[in-house]
This record gives structure tokens, sequence and C-alpha cells, in this order.
């Protein structure tokens, strides 16, 4: 195949596909189809092609990622170059690898097409490239079309969603996009804490030592509100690759070593999307109520503003604190296994330390957890196993509460009751000592680098473009009526990824991967299905692809369970079922009747003492009804399988 180097530019375009981290959450299955299935129309996307392409992969750990070995790096279109973990989100790594490229490389192609591990497709017309029609038969009739995608989403704006987003080659460069979460959130978190610190005098009770890790150190721009002219403070510039704040903070202990924590009563993790404390604020009061659990309860190891009860107990790490002793033999010389926040306290555990929760002691005077979950009331009945989306916590409860990140980002997790106390709080707090200087109102949602790219070409004089919107109703350039379609959930209607009724010709790419999977109920199971079925027809016509089916596609804890299923559906795709009483009739032969009873991983032996219990008392009863069977065709036999 060419390279491309020899058709003029209006005939070929840049690809950028990012094949990032694979977290523990994300399914195996769908991301290497996903590959599989764009890998294979690129070696199908032949020099005879009317439209030719190039095709860079950015691979986070290069040629070692066991995930290259399904890119068509035999061909001579292609390119494999390896890229940092650091970025949060893949079209920041688009964009960082625009910049690199350049003005000058990136005009020598028509148009420049993102995409990332999380995209599946393209789902029609995937022979010699003609699927690239579709993007560019837009680009060539409409010139002030700037930015594409396979769909346009209305959450927070207008935008092109980025899983599937292609410029022309003029909008490319677009200069500086404004990204990223709410300032007013960040800034006021710090200021909060810092001004905690700042009444913290070296004539209270107990004293304590402050590290402020810092991305890009003193040149981070919130790094001016820290208290760095205090004895007891240090600030500590550290990189930016952890995606997750408690990483940051054990490889801090790490470096730190067993003879510097050996000095220290306890440590607390704390990062800038914690706000707190909300109360004890003068001279270092607050730190009586960790200080107190850990001297009343020795064998409290690990404590918490709360603990969650998704997926296992575990205290939440937004602000966790881990007696001396215990974080030398957690974090130091033992291995945490699985994910690292559920990970940590299981590890605690099976050394013999408890864990406490400040919201559990102060609500139901349980300072050690008995192992019961406790269940609140939320917007999601699925999260109410998560303090952080209850309605009725109390941020005086919590000390610190979790606030910003992915919570904030998914608009109705906080119950708007969340929001009036957090905000009243913080209000107290800006009254009670006005050298805060705290930015109000406080705007809590920021704005997105997705949301930011389309800001910013419309204000360049760009039109943008929907796949979907032109396939479904005939309409190519946004007009800025936003759509509106039926989903599970009514506060997301305004994003196709959600839509009921999508379809995946449609939008020739589909978001398949990341936040919206690993969300239950996010995507309707008649989108689920048509995914499925296009993927099914993709393997049909293609056996050379090698697509792992069938493909269970929540990743995670229950990811063996949920395939075993998955299996059992897959075998029973031809299977004629008949209706038939099991009870003998004249002449016939009396029908046997089997029951598979599986329960979930969480209610097997490592399960909170409470659940088995429950589990163990229905299997119980279910038993002693099958006994009480008389017809002698009954058999029963019971094997211990998934633990």
């Amino acid at each position: 195949m060419s390279d491309g180097r020899s058709v003029p530019a209006t005939q070929r375009s840049l690809v950028i596909y990012r094949l990032g981290e694979i977290t523990d959450g994300e399914s195996l299955d769908v991301i290497e189809n996903n590959i599989k299935i764009f890998s294979a129309a690129v070696l199908s996307h032949s020099a005879t092609a009317s439209h030719q392409a190039f095709y860079v992969f950015r691979v986070v750990g290069g040629k070692a990622n066991k995930l290259a070995r399904h890119l068509p790096l035999n061909l001579t279109n292609v390119a494999l170059t390896k890229c940092a973990a650091n970025t949060i989100h893949d079209l920041a790594a688009h964009v960082h690898t625009v910049h690199m490229l350049g003005e000058a490389i990136v005009s020598q192609f028509h148009s420049v097409l993102f995409l990332s591990h999380e995209a599946r497709g393209p789902f029609e017309d995937r022979e010699n490239g003609a699927w690239w029609n579709r993007i560019v038969s837009v680009f060539n009739s409409f010139p002030n079309v700037g930015v594409l995608g396979s769909s346009i989403s209305c959450e927070f704006a207008p935008h092109v969603q980025s899983h599937a987003l292609a410029l022309r080659n003029d909008a490319a460069v677009l200069g500086e996009i404004s990204s990223g979460e709410s300032l007013d959130v960040v800034e006021n978190n710090v200021k909060i804490f810092s001004a905690a610190v700042q009444s913290h005098l070296t004539s209270a009770n107990h004293q304590a030592y402050y590290i402020f890790r810092i991305v890009g150190g003193k040149k981070n721009k919130l790094a001016r509100h820290l208290p760095s002219n205090l004895a007891n403070v240090a600030l500590s510039k550290c990189a930016a690759h952890a995606k997750h704040d408690l990483a940051a903070h054990v490889h801090t202990i790490q470096m730190l070593g067993e003879e510097v924590i050996s000095k220290f009563h306890s440590i607390l993790f704390l990062s800038h999307e914690a706000r707190g404390p909300f109360e004890g604020r003068a001279n270092g009061a607050w730190w009586s109520r960790i200080t107190r659990i850990f001297n009343s309860y020795p064998h409290v190891g690990i404590l918490g503003s709360s603990i969650s009860c998704e997926f296992a107990p575990h205290v939440q790490s937004h602000a966790l604190a881990l007696r001396s002793d215990a974080a030398v033999r957690i974090l130091l010389t033992s291995q945490i296994k699985g994910l690292l926040e559920t990970g940590l306290t299981t590890t605690a555990l099976k050394l013999g330390y408890n864990i406490s929760s400040l919201t559990y002691q102060r609500r139901w005077n349980e300072t050690v957890f008995t192992g019961e979950c406790r269940h609140e009331k939320g917007n999601y009945p699925m999260y109410d196993a998560n303090p952080s989306s209850w309605c009725d916590i109390r941020p005086e409860d919590a000390l610190f509460m979790k606030w910003g990140g992915a919570p904030l980002s998914l608009r109705g997790y906080y119950c708007q009751r969340t929001i009036d106390s957090i905000r009243e709080a913080t209000l107290k707090i800006a009254e009670a000592d006005q050298s805060v200087h705290l930015a109000l109102p406080e705007t809590i949602f920021g704005g997105e680098l997705e949301t930011g790219l389309t800001t910013t070409a419309l204000k360049l004089g760009y039109n943008i473009s929907s796949l979907t919107y032109q396939r479904r109703w005939n309409e190519t350039v946004f007009t800025g009526e936003c759509r509106h379609e039926k989903g599970n959930y009514p506060m997301y209607d305004a994003n196709p990824s959600s839509w009921c009724d999508i379809r995946p010709e449609d939008a020739l790419f589909m978001k398949w991967g990341g936040a919206p999977l690993s969300l239950r109920g996010y995507y309707c199971q008649q989108t689920i299905d048509s995914i499925r079925e296009a993927t099914l027809k993709i393997a049909e016509a293609d056996q050379s692809v090698h697509l792992s089916l069938p493909e269970t596609i929540f990743g995670g804890q229950l990811y063996a369970l949920s395939k075993e299923y998955d299996l059992e559906r897959w075998n029973d795709r031809f299977v004629q079922h008949f209706k038939f009483n099991s009870l003998a009739r004249g002449g016939e032969e009396p029908q046997k009747v089997c029951f598979l009873v599986r329960s979930a991983i969480m209610h097997g032996r490592n399960a909170a003492r409470t659940n088995a219990n429950e589990v163990r008392m229905d299997l119980d009863l279910f038993i002693s009804s099958l006994m009480r069977q008389t017809n002698f065709n009954w058999e029963a036999y019971f094997f211990v399988t998934d633990d």
C-alpha cells in the first residue's frame, strides 16, 4: 500500500489514534474488539482508493503495550509512536499531537481525524476506505464546516463529541482551547484548606506538618494560595502521570520511607478535589476528630470521611487517614491487589486492622465499621451505597466532602440538597473568615476541553457538523437547534450516546468504552443490542478480524462472572425452547428439571458478613422448598462453583 505522499493534499487525510492505558474497570473484550475492527478497516484501505490516509497510532507504552500487536504496523502508511500516560482525556493527547506536528505538516493533509480505543467503527463502507467519503464529502461540499463528528451533544453547550472528531486542515490548528474543571471549585477548595492550615498555631494541642505535592511546582497558578510562608509547610513538585490522587499519595509515602513515617502519629491524604474542614477550623481543632479515634481505638488502621460499599466496603480516598504503623505495613511492606481504593481497605482488613468513618460515627454512633453497609437515598438507586451521592449527608459530619472531579462532571449525581448544604457550609466559612477571599458565587461546572474545542471553532467563524444529524434529519450544518431523543435518563436526552434509537451506521463511529459503559443503565438495551448486532455483521463479513465473541462489556471485579453469563447466552443463540409439562403423561418419558443457582462474587467468602448471611439464608429457604417436592422424577444436585 502507498504511504500517500505522492497523492495531492486534497485526497489524503491524517488519522491520530490514541491507544491509552486500560484501567481495571474497563473490559478488555471491548477495547480489543474496537482496535481489531478499526485495524481491519485500515488493512482494507488500499492504494487504489479515491481518498488516501496516513495513520498515526499514539500508544501508551509503545510496542510493549499488549494491544499494539493488533495494529497494522506492516503498512507503509501506518506509524506507531510511544506516548506518555499522563493525559486524562484522549482529546488532550490529540491536541498535543497536532501541536507537535505543527502547521507545516498538518497543512499537507485534507483533514485530521481523532479516534481512540474507546471508539468503535467504521460501521459501514469498510472496504477500501469507502467510509472516508462520509467525512470528506462534508468538508468538500461545505467549506465553512471546520469540525465534524459522529454526533453533536448539547449537554452543557452544543459540541461535537470527541470519540470520533474530524477537523478541516486549516481548522486543526485552533490555538489555545479553554478546558478543565471549574476553577471556582478547585480554587475555593485550596483556599479553604490553606486558611485552616494558616490558623493552626504552634500552641495547638496537636501539631501537623503539611506537604503539598504540586503538579508543575510553584509555576502552578493555584500554588500562590498555599501557606508556603509557614515553617511546618513544604511545597514539592511532582509529575502529572498519576491518574488517581491515591496513587500519588502512596508514591509519596514510599519516597519518605518508614524512618520518616514512623515519626508521626498519623498521615492524612487530601487533594484539591476535597473541601474542608467544615468544623473546628480554628487552631487545628478539627484534628481532634481524627486523633481521638486512633487514640481510643488502637485497632483502627484507616479512617476517612466516609465508607462506600460500592464493589466492596472501603474508606473513600478523597479524605483518608492512616495510623502511622498501618501506613508502614499497608503501603510499604504489603502488596495491594485490585483497584487501589478498595484494595487499600482490603489489605488493611487482612492485616487485622479495623476501618472507621467520621460520618458513620457522627450519624449512627458507629466508630468501628461493623461490616453493615449503610444505604441512603440519592438521585440514583444504583449509587445508594456511596455516601457522596446521598441527599441527606451533612458536610459537618464528614468533615471533608468530595467536591470536584468525576462526581461534579456527572450532572445529577449530587442531590440538589447536598449541593445546597455544601454551598451553605462554604458561605459560613467565607463569612467567618473574610481573609479567605473565596470565589463567590461559585460556578461548579467548568468548561471541558470537548466543549471548548467547538466553542473555539465557532468563535473563529467555522460551522460544525454531525454525521448522525446529516443522515437522520438531513442537516449537514448544525443550525443551533439541539436534538433531544429518548434514553433511559431524561437528564441525558441531549447526548446522542444515551439515545435508544441511535444507529451505528448513521454515526459511523460509536462511543463504546470508558465512562458510559461503566455507568450501568446509561446505554439503552436497544443501543447495546444494535452495536452488538453491527459488530457481529463485521465479524461475519471478515472472519480474519478474529473478534472476542461473545463480548463482555463490563470489566472490573464482576468481569469473570459476566463473561460466564455472556457465554451461556451466546451458546443458547440457536437453542429452540419448547414448552412442556414436566409431569409424565401416558407413554411419555418423564422430564428432568435442573436449577442452576449462582451468586455474585460479593456474596462469596470475601463478602461483608451480613450480605453473606443473607445469601446463605436465601439458599436455605430455596433448598428446603426443593426438598418438599414429592414427585419421584425430581432430583437435586448442588455444586460449589464460583467461589
